[in-house]
């Protein structure tokens, strides 16, 4: 992973007016999560995901979270971000919101982990599934903890061009 891939995810971060925080599995969680919902909506980070047992992981987003925690509060590490990418990062800001109110009773790790894990079995499913229906059949073999979500979820990556 490249230097600047790092500070721009530092960056984002620091847009979405959030730190970085590598205490607990939940903000691992959301880390992973939300990287790679930033990735898919266009911001070039580099990271590579496979499936993990809690949805798209990767190990680079990891190793780049421990890093950064130390360093996240000195202003010489932060990069400019292009209006492009401030673009990405406000969109990932309004899916989110848009995800609290939809699932209001849940946290915003369970909003994240049922997106991103639904939009990779769309996107990156093996076998990939023939359509949206064949998606979320394979999605709920995998996750059937989201079942009475999913269709909402679905809604909510197609209202945000990520189907």
């Amino acid at each position: 992973m490249s230097g600047e891939s790092k500070f721009r995810l530092l960056a984002a971060f620091k847009h979405l007016n959030q730190k970085i925080d590598m205490k607990d599995f939940k903000s691992r969680l959301m880390l992973q999560k939300e990287t790679y919902l930033l990735q898919e909506m266009g911001l070039h980070l580099g990271h590579a995901y496979g499936w993990y047992l809690h949805g798209p992981y990767s190990r680079d987003v990891a190793s780049d979270g421990f890093q950064l925690v130390s360093i996240q509060d000195c202003k010489d590490s932060l990069i400019p971000l292009s209006k492009s990418d401030k673009k990405h990062i406000n969109k990932l800001k309004e899916l989110i919101s848009e995800a609290q109110q939809t699932f209001s009773k849940m946290d915003e790790d369970y909003c994240l982990e049922l997106l991103a894990s639904l939009h990779f079995v769309l996107k990156h499913g093996y076998p990939h599934p023939k359509n949206e229906s064949s998606a979320l059949k394979q999605f709920l073999a995998l996750k059937p903890k989201f079942s009475s979500d999913a269709k909402k979820a679905l809604h909510l990556l197609k209202e945000y061009n990520l189907t």
